[in-house]
């Protein structure tokens, strides 16, 4: 899955399915390594950092959901944790992200095994200072 940012910055989240663990590689116009973004010390104390989407905010910083905390990470255009959001009582499963023309966030969200509901749900989700 991959997003660039303005400067040309390319972001790769790669996350093997058999895998426990994943990573954002942020590589330069160039090719060359930048970054590479392995998860945060608190959010992936007990689970192993898992991206399954990432998109680029129109303020040219990166989010990227991670499957098995369900949290929301912020990197900057340099692949460096801005910001994260985990909210374990809203329980959203973010699965992808797309951004309208005009900024607006769309997350389109998985159900766990024991749902009763049979569809996925899509957020619109209002975001500020990303």
């Amino acid at each position: 899955i991959i997003t660039s940012t303005r400067n040309g910055n390319i972001h790769v989240a790669d996350c093997h399915p058999s895998s426990d663990s994943g990573r954002v590689v942020v590589l330069g116009q160039g090719g060359d390594i930048i970054n590479t973004y392995t998860g945060h010390a608190h959010i992936n104390k007990d689970k192993q950092f898992r991206p399954v989407s990432i998109v680029t905010t129109p303020k040219d910083n990166v989010i990227v959901p991670d499957k098995d905390t369900h949290s929301l990470h912020i990197l900057d255009r340099n692949g460096h944790l801005m910001a994260y959001y985990s909210d374990n009582n809203v329980k959203l499963y973010p699965c992808t992200l797309a951004f309208t023309p005009t900024g607006q966030l769309y997350m389109g969200c998985g159900r766990t095994k024991s749902s009763t509901s049979k569809e996925a749900k899509i957020h619109d989700v209002a975001i500020t200072e990303c």
